[in-house]
């Protein structure tokens, strides 16, 4: 495209790309205490280009380096403090001596001045993904960089914000990089779908969303406070 963020891909190349997308593919593998991972020789060519599958790890990569992070200030006994990486993935360690909570609070996905919720919280992770940060908009609508691995174009939902949290223990690297990995996957989800996968798996977290054009929010954290308008969503 010759102005990306003033047109659309064409359809033809949509529908191509979904030819590389096959993630069932994609093979995770063992040896010798080393992790290999085998990418499948897909090929689309059109307009005399050659493209293949790229596997980008930009969707899990912030929450495992929280982890990382996280577990190099243990070991230099640093146990007060906060690590950020761009805001979308967190650590949050003990707030004060006495070990008390953060006032974490949820940027509004519609107002960046803003937040919709509050969280007393501390000694956790937590990732967030939302349709507010990275997009462009044509003839008035929006289309963020979270893309339906299923349709080809970007997502067309409800849904404005996701985040999940996890507490500190033994399991941080995993916990970190599934929390990272999981709040896209939340914001790709049919809402119903999302709530379900979160209560089924018992995993803690908050989605922020559109519903009958009120401001609401579906959340299971303990002790957390709506802001910013948001409603209690009830399903």
């Amino acid at each position: 495209r010759e102005k990306p963020f003033e047109q659309l891909p064409d359809e033809t190349y949509i529908n191509g790309f979904l030819t590389l997308t096959d993630f069932s593919q994609v093979e995770l593998s063992k040896e010798d205490d080393k992790y290999y991972i085998f990418k499948p020789a897909l090929t689309w060519v059109n307009g005399g280009y050659s493209y293949t599958m790229q596997l980008d790890l930009g969707g899990i990569v912030k929450g495992y380096a929280s982890a990382r992070l996280q577990a190099l200030a243990k070991d230099n006994s640093i146990n007060i403090g906060y690590i950020s990486l761009g805001s979308s993935s967190m650590a949050l360690l003990d707030r004060d001596k006495k070990g008390g909570n953060w006032d974490l609070k949820l940027k509004d996905p519609q107002n960046p001045n803003d937040f919709y919720l509050s969280v007393p919280t501390n000694n956790v992770f937590i990732s967030t993904s939302g349709n507010y940060e990275q997009y462009y908009e044509i003839d008035g609508k929006r289309y963020c960089h979270i893309i339906n691995p299923y349709t080809g174009y970007p997502i067309d939902n409800n849904t404005l914000s996701t985040s999940c949290i996890y507490k500190f223990s033994e399991d941080d690297l995993k916990n970190a990089t599934y929390s990272d990995a999981l709040s896209t996957a939340l914001m790709v989800m049919d809402l119903d779908d999302a709530i379900k996968y979160l209560q089924d798996n018992a995993i803690i977290g908050s989605i922020a969303l559109k519903d009958g054009g009120k401001n609401k929010v579906f959340t299971n954290i303990e002790n957390a406070t709506l802001l910013g308008g948001y409603e209690a969503y009830e399903g």
